[in-house]
């Protein structure tokens, strides 16, 4: 049985940024970039140990390489809980140095759009 997604409000604003990144040169290609991140974040759900564990960033933090881009979860008894979905080239360590990544308030059905 798949675990419950969960999206951190900054998980949600990175997905509204990369299709708004992309969709200045491709409007489709940003639409397909999307559904492929959050088919990826259901397949997670249904695998919640996939992927790579990433205790090096922060207390079980795990990744999962979606393209150019990775998506940073964490994931308990119940739900996998997406923390930020960032491009491969962020330096990682600096972003989980100046940042807290664990905002959760939002629960997603649904694709974002």
């Amino acid at each position: 049985m798949p675990l419950d997604i969960t999206l951190s409000d900054q998980a949600r604003v990175n997905l509204l940024e990369i299709h708004a990144y992309i969709s200045r040169d491709d409007h489709d290609a940003a639409k397909r970039v999307v559904r492929k991140i959050w088919d990826t974040i259901v397949f997670l759900s249904e695998n919640p140990v996939a992927g790579r564990s990433r205790e090096d960033l922060s207390p079980d933090l795990r990744s999962y390489p979606v393209g150019n881009y990775l998506v940073l979860f964490r994931i308990d008894r119940t739900e996998i809980k997406v923390s930020r979905v960032v491009h491969g080239a962020r330096d990682l360590d600096a972003l989980f140095e100046s940042d807290s990544i664990d905002t959760f308030r939002m629960s997603e059905d649904n694709p974002p759009n």
